[in-house]
């Protein structure tokens, strides 16, 4: 099957590819659609690792109290963050 990618679904892959993330142009795509169909059918396998390096991080001590969380989310809605940068 041939498909054409309109020119800014390419310069994203593309970035991609130059960033090292992929191989090529067909291995991004491929992991698009992969992903794609993964959300469809409900598979949640891909957010394991995250839930582990959670778990692990609060095995170690590293905790944000819910005040803190809040008082972050605060500051975001209240325009104090601006590009993650508070």
């Amino acid at each position: 099957m041939t498909n054409t990618l309109n020119s800014e679904h390419e310069t994203k892959l593309r970035a991609l590819v130059a960033a090292g993330m992929f191989d090529n142009v067909e291995h991004a795509l491929a992991s698009a659609i992969e992903q794609l169909v993964a959300d469809e059918d409900g598979d949640l396998s891909w957010a394991k690792p995250l839930v582990d390096e959670a778990v692990a991080q609060l095995d170690r001590g590293e905790r944000v109290s819910h005040e803190e969380v809040w008082a972050d989310v605060k500051s975001m809605i209240d325009g104090n963050m601006i590009d993650g940068k508070a």
